[in-house]
């Protein structure tokens, strides 16, 4: 097994898991009305947190607010015990620990496997993220192993400009991922089918 497909692998799991847990803890939650305000509210916050993270980039580095005492503490974690473990069991566990790394985005992705009614549905939410996430990851790793570094450097760079501008799509309701805010059907529709 490569590092690459081990690391897919850890994610894949963890995805998975966090969504069968959200499904489980939001199957007694399956208000529809309640549950799609909540989306709305978290994808506004989402956008608001991604517009402030693209921004945060641009800051000057000495007005950067230093990270908190629990996030050093989550990833001095991370850093200790994946540093352990080498090859593609060490890889996997990355992978598996990604999860709980602090990602507004993937969190927003949660909430909504909450709303999915049940623990099937919310892990196959998760595992849609999952599948949704691949190509980019896999290409991010393509583009590291042949491009240069100087063209690499020039294109995080635009990461926070993305970011800001997804962002401001995330507020605006223009995301696929709450159906409801562009005036397609609700979300649960989709899994009226499944139960």
């Amino acid at each position: 097994m490569t590092v690459h497909t081990a690391y897919q692998a850890g994610r894949l799991v963890a995805y998975a898991a966090l969504g069968t847990l959200a499904g489980i803890l939001g199957q007694g939650m399956l208000f529809a009305g309640e549950v799609v305000q909540a989306q709305k509210a978290v994808l506004i916050g989402l956008g608001v947190l991604m517009i402030g993270t693209g921004l945060w980039h641009y800051l000057p580095t000495r007005f950067r607010p230093k990270p908190g005492k629990g996030s050093r503490k989550l990833m001095g974690f991370v850093f200790r015990t994946t540093g352990r473990v080498e090859g593609p069991e060490g890889a996997a566990l990355i992978g598996l620990l990604s999860a709980l790394l602090p990602c507004g985005y993937l969190y927003g992705f949660v909430a909504l496997a909450l709303a999915a009614g049940g623990p099937l549905p919310g892990m196959a939410t998760m595992v849609g993220v999952w599948l949704g996430t691949l190509p980019a990851l896999l290409g991010a790793a393509y583009l590291a192993r042949t491009c240069s570094r100087r063209f690499l450097n020039k294109l995080s760079g635009l990461t926070p400009a993305v970011l800001i501008l997804l962002g401001i799509l995330a507020i605006l309701g223009k995301s696929t991922a709450f159906p409801d805010m562009i005036g397609g059907p609700h979300c649960f529709d989709l899994w009226a089918s499944v139960k």
